[in-house]
Order: C-alpha cells, then structure tokens, then sequence
C-alpha cells in the first residue's frame, strides 16, 4: 500500500513537493512497521504458518478407538 501511494506520488513527473511528501509517508510507514517487526519478529509477522502452533490442543480420540 505504502510503494502504491509513494509511486503515485512520484510518477508520471516528481517535483519536490512530491518527494517530500512521500519520505514523509515512508518515514511514518517505517515508523509504524519497525517497532511491531522487532517485538514480534520476521517470521512471525510475515509467515505465520511456518510458526509451530503451540495453542493448538490434541486431536481427541474417539470412545471407538480405545480397547
């Protein structure tokens, strides 16, 4: 969403303004971005089923199957 808005702003011509506008945007994107990347991490944020699922509670068994 944020390379969406940055592009729009710099294409099809950037005037300065532009440009200010649109550090501006990555300046608070990042600033929003960093701080959950760092407390919940890579791969939990971005790849969520390559994390193990620990909450996750055992397959019941059925009264059939036990003798």
């Amino acid at each position: 969403m944020l390379a969406y808005a940055v592009g729009r702003l710099l294409l099809p011509f950037p005037t300065p303004k532009r440009m200010f506008i649109a550090a501006k945007l990555i300046l608070v994107g990042s600033g929003i971005i960093f701080p959950i990347l760092k407390a919940e991490g890579i791969r939990a944020t971005f790849f969520l089923v390559t994390m193990p699922a620990y909450y996750r509670t055992p397959p019941v068994q059925s009264t059939d199957d036990i003798e």
